[in-house]
């Protein structure tokens, strides 16, 4: 969702630096060099972003994240079968949570309905009427205002609709 920005089939110079940036940010919060990242390389990530998360934030977002959907007390696979978050996996909640933060107008840990708005284009996601949203977040089971593991739950969903809308 993120190297072919302008969905030209190709990926330009300014989408491949986006490539390396992600790449060097993966390998430095890959500590272990497992080649996945895990819930406590997760955590000292968010923290040195600036994203100041609990360690109960920090495995709540790792389990959302994953793309396999299972939880870390489960037995762990990301994309392909490895332990952890693969990179896009990775960088994609790096992406979504720093929008998260930038939207977060109050700084309360909570975005209103409203502020997801902002959030989404901030991560080049169409922008959703508020009924739509509503009824998205009704159907999650989501609140009226969404924490980060629950903005995290409805980007994923939001971002696979608009996948499989491009592959028709």
């Amino acid at each position: 969702r993120r190297y072919d920005a302008d969905g030209s089939g190709e990926i330009e110079l300014s989408e491949f630096a986006t490539l390396v940036r992600d790449l060097q940010l993966y390998a430095a919060f890959d500590t272990n060099c497992d080649g996945s990242i895990d819930a406590a390389e997760l955590h000292e990530a968010l923290q040195q972003l600036g994203m100041r998360t609990t360690a109960e934030q920090s495995l709540a977002v790792f389990d959302a994240t994953r793309t396999d959907g299972g939880s870390s007390s489960s037995a762990p696979a990301g994309e392909g079968g490895e332990p952890g978050l693969s990179m896009s996996e990775f960088t994609n909640v790096v992406a979504d949570l720093r929008a998260f933060k930038t939207s977060d107008a109050d700084r309360d840990g909570r975005l209103e309905r409203s502020e997801v708005a902002k959030a989404f284009g901030l991560l080049g996601l169409p922008p959703l009427e508020p009924a739509a949203l509503d009824a998205i977040c009704t159907r999650a089971k989501l609140g009226s205002t969404l924490d980060m593991v629950s903005f995290i739950q409805l980007v994923k969903s939001v971002a696979s609709t608009e996948s499989m809308r491009k592959l028709r």
